[in-house]
């Protein structure tokens, strides 16, 4: 069911995701029932290649909007996406997880991720690099990412998700 709201849209599916939700972005993709996935297939409905989760990131990164939320249990999955507001009306919960899932797709892609990789993806200024330091220590804090050389000096610092 795809429901659209004014600030949202909401997609639910019947049934468990069957990836956990961390791993959204690295996981190989899993069909529930391989014979209607592969009809989809033919009719160009969706890809094999298990990249979507993928691809709303690109998007979500170039609007400058928060990463999906993704809520699973065992009689749903629901996935929703929000629309642009301006950053400091996102809550520390979006932050937290659009720096998680941002850090996923740039190591999956091999892309070193950096402050000013995420001050990118974010839309925040040069002069706001405190502003992207704060969102990167919650990530910290939550267990979401880890640095990928906790020798490094402070402007070399690089973040990977915490599976990594």
């Amino acid at each position: 069911m795809v429901e659209i709201f004014d600030e949202r849209i909401e997609v639910s599916n019947p049934g468990k995701l069957l990836v956990d939700v961390d791993r959204i972005i690295d996981t190989a993709p899993h069909a529930r029932n391989e014979r209607i996935a592969n009809f989809l297939r033919i009719v160009h409905i969706c890809e094999a290649r298990g990249s979507g989760f993928d691809r709303i990131e690109e998007g979500m990164r170039e609007w400058k909007i928060p990463a999906p939320k993704v809520e699973t249990t065992d009689d749903f999955c629901r996935t929703t996406l929000c629309w642009h507001r301006s950053l400091s009306e996102w809550s520390k919960e979006e932050k937290v997880r659009t720096c998680y899932i941002y850090t996923c797709y740039c190591y999956v892609n091999g892309v070193e991720v950096s402050n000013a990789v995420l001050r990118e993806r974010f839309g925040i200024s040069d002069a706001n690099k405190a502003m992207a330091s704060r969102i990167i220590k919650d990530t910290l804090n939550a267990g979401k990412i880890k640095l990928a050389d906790p020798q490094a000096a402070v402007k070399m610092r690089r973040y990977i998700p915490y599976w990594a």
